[in-house]
């Protein structure tokens, strides 16, 4: 994907839908330290923490965005059906 499909598609697509759903009062990431007495905490074991295959991505982000509320994105989600199979994500 060039650097201005790319742009285009963060401008045009992920803006607005992060606007909407910071109207939603959605935080993505904590902006002040939690209360926890140890830094250490168990393993979760909520839906996020599985393995996709490439070919599954699509649908089981969907399906992962839409049971949180965030239907904006679940909407993005099968935009492209390029996803690398050397790209992860570590919780």
């Amino acid at each position: 994907m060039s650097q201005r499909r790319l742009h285009e598609f963060y401008r045009q697509r992920l803006v607005p839908v992060a606007d909407a759903l910071r109207k939603g009062g959605v935080t993505f990431f904590p902006l002040k330290a939690d209360d926890q007495a140890s830094w250490y905490m168990p393993a979760p074991s909520e839906p996020e923490l599985m393995e996709m295959t490439p070919e599954s991505f699509p649908d089981e982000l969907e399906k992962l965005w839409r049971a949180k509320g965030m239907s904006e994105l679940a909407d993005l989600a099968k935009e492209s059906d390029d996803v690398s199979p050397f790209i992860y994500v570590m919780f």
